[in-house]
């Protein structure tokens, strides 16, 4: 597995999956997505939870409206601080390498 990994052998499989579209782009935003996860979970998911829930939406509903909104969230964040910060500093990259 290591080996495939790595690209010492060649599996047209692993290479499609690895070079998705969705996996390339959530590769681009990690970054991004692994600061503000915590961020929005403490600020917005938890506290939308309980606000839906007083609105009289079920547990489960609630559970999960909180959560997708809080993934919108996080990858905008995510998308804005790449493309706003990081980019200007991945930019400098080429002067330390």
């Amino acid at each position: 597995l290591c080996n495939i990994l790595i690209g010492l052998e060649r599996n047209d499989f692993i290479s499609k999956v690895f070079s998705s579209g969705i996996l390339v782009w959530l590769g681009i935003y990690s970054y991004g997505i692994y600061v503000f996860h915590w961020i929005v979970l403490q600020l917005f998911i938890n506290k939308y939870e309980i606000l839906f829930a007083n609105e009289g939406f079920s547990e489960s509903t609630s559970y999960w409206i909180s959560r997708i909104l809080g993934i919108i969230i996080i990858l905008l964040l995510s998308y804005l601080s790449y493309n706003l910060y990081e980019r200007k500093f991945l930019a400098l990259k080429k002067y330390f390498i």
